[in-house]
């Protein structure tokens, strides 16, 4: 691999004698890890040596093909490149709490998002946030398939979230980046690299950390990450708000050969020579303040759609949170079958769809709707045409479906043509209605039995469409 030239200037200054080993090791093929779901535990991956720094983290001596493993289709594990899984060791050592609110600010395609979650079960609300709307896409998926209800999606301009009136415990800041770290997985990232792509990705990531800190609570954590070694879009991004003591650079207990940056300001740098994982870093900070320095107040505006947007909202002299709040209602009892637990959901109606949230978070996520453009929220329960009733795809995958409803179960060859959205063949035991679709434990969508006929109802936007 050549890297640029500028690049390996710019990892000499930074690692001096380290640099050669550093360089040499981008010879090396990059590992496949996965983490793995901490409720849907069946898989059949060939996993190698764990992940130090994740508890749910594994290698793989070999990449499979995940589309044709229906346990990745079902959200038993995610696939994720060893080193961003750090964040599961920093929330255990910092002794976050399971019932923190927290905010993924750049969450797309969801790995530290699901990672959270994985962390909060199902105490504390977590809130992912994507800007481009073909990603938030693939991270509503990726949320739907690890199925915990007390996650909220929204996608738009991050400068929405500062009308939100709540503030967060915890801040995932992955800042979008010029992708050093990246260079041994992704041609086009060395490609693409040079010093004008570090000076835009720089601005960006200033953005993104002003945000974070005005959404944090004073004591609560901000953790800002990169796929680039660079100071400048790491401590230099970073060193005004410390500076300004809005943020303090937090320590994390290191024993994992990361290299620690020498400055007052805490980065954890994962090089390839060191670690088994690509290039990453990671640095913790608490909030200290509760007032941002007038020369950083009033970094940017809510975009003109949202203003516009909310004074629709507000023009009859209504308040929308109020609105929100009171379109919740008690769980419908003729769907309290198809849950475990329904006595602490409240239930509303969202484009013609019923969803359930925990009741503790009702206000909060109708505060979050309020101020941004929400595409995902607690639990897409189903629809109704007359009077039939149609299970979601979320239902089938969510953590909280009853473990009492009907299914068939497929071999690897039949769940494979379920997943293709080919028909099935009827299989005579099942029951009329409405029925899992089920290989092992990986609780892939719905079928329907009406008469002699087996449908097949798995999203064909979610097909696979390889062979």
């Amino acid at each position: 691999m050549n890297l640029p030239a500028g690049f390996e200037e710019s990892m000499r200054s930074l690692l001096g004698k380290e640099s050669a080993a550093f360089i040499h090791a981008h010879r090396n093929k990059a590992r496949t890890s996965v983490r793995l779901h901490p409720l849907k535990t069946q898989n059949e991956l060939h996993l190698s040596t764990a992940v130090p720094w994740c508890s749910h983290g594994y290698y793989l001596d070999e990449r499979p093909s995940f589309t044709l493993d229906p346990h990745f289709h079902a959200g038993h594990y995610y696939v994720q490149e060893a080193s961003s899984m750090f964040l599961d060791y920093a929330l255990k050592v910092l002794g976050i709490p399971k019932n923190a609110s927290a905010i993924d600010l750049c969450a797309a395609p969801g790995g530290k998002s699901t990672l959270l979650a994985s962390h909060l079960g199902q105490d504390g609300l977590l809130h992912c946030h994507e800007t481009n709307p073909l990603r938030a896409q693939a991270l509503q998926h990726n949320i739907i398939k690890w199925g915990y209800p007390n996650v909220c999606i929204t996608r738009g301009n991050l400068t929405n979230l500062q009308l939100l009136p709540h503030r967060y415990d915890v801040i995932i800041a992955d800042a979008p980046c010029s992708g050093e770290g990246m260079f041994r997985k992704e041609s086009h990232a060395v490609e693409q690299w040079s010093p004008k792509l570090i000076d835009r990705c720089s601005a960006i990531q200033s953005h993104v950390l002003h945000i974070a800190t005005q959404l944090c609570k004073s004591g609560g954590y901000v953790f800002y990450s990169t796929c680039t070694y660079n100071e400048k879009e790491n401590e230099a991004v970073i060193r005004p708000y410390v500076n300004s003591g809005l943020l303090e650079s937090v320590e994390v207990e290191n024993p994992f050969d990361l290299v620690q940056s020498a400055s007052s300001i805490k980065t954890y740098r994962f090089l390839p020579h060191r670690v088994e994982g690509e290039g990453f870093s990671f640095t913790a900070l608490r909030r200290t303040s509760n007032e941002l320095p007038g020369s950083m107040a009033g970094h940017a505006k809510a975009s003109k759609y949202h203003q516009t947007d909310r004074k629709r909202k507000m023009g009859s002299g209504k308040d929308p949170k109020a609105n929100a709040i009171r379109s919740f209602v008690p769980f419908p009892a003729e769907l309290e079958p198809w849950l475990q637990s329904h006595a602490a959901l409240s239930a509303t109606m969202r484009d013609g769809e019923m969803v359930a949230l925990p009741q503790r978070f009702v206000a909060q996520v109708s505060d979050i709707e309020n101020c941004s453009r929400t595409i995902h929220a607690g639990i897409p329960i189903g629809h109704y045409k007359g009077k039939d009733f149609f299970p979601s795809q979320a239902l089938c995958q969510s953590v909280c479906l009853s473990d009492h409803l009907p299914s068939i179960s497929m071999n690897r060859e039949c769940a494979l043509r379920y997943l293709r959205c080919l028909p099935v063949e009827n299989d005579q035991n099942a029951a009329r209605g409405w029925n899992l679709a089920q290989y092992g434990k990986a609780r892939m969508g719905w079928l329907k039995q009406t008469g002699c006929l087996l449908k097949n109802y798995y999203p064909i936007h979610y097909r696979i469409t390889s062979f």
